[in-house]
């Protein structure tokens, strides 16, 4: 399973995201995520992938090719 399908199975059943609307272009504000649901996300994407994101550093992730890129790098 790639990193881009597992996320995208942790946004469907963690967050209730709609499939259809995940992509690589997909931004995070796309997804709908509330304040606390980001937190959760980060937290989920640490535990899951074992890497750490500073709250700083995720607000750089815009669209969720660059969280791929991020969870690839400790690949």
């Amino acid at each position: 399973m790639t990193a881009f399908e597992k996320l995208s199975d942790l946004l469907v059943d963690q967050f209730g995201v709609s499939r259809e609307i995940i992509n690589l272009k997909s931004t995070v504000e796309s997804l709908e995520l509330d304040s606390l649901e980001v937190v959760d996300l980060i937290g989920i994407l640490e535990d899951e992938f074992n890497i750490t994101i500073d709250d700083d550093k995720f607000d750089e992730l815009k669209y969720i090719s660059d969280i791929i890129k991020l969870i690839e790098q400790v690949d």
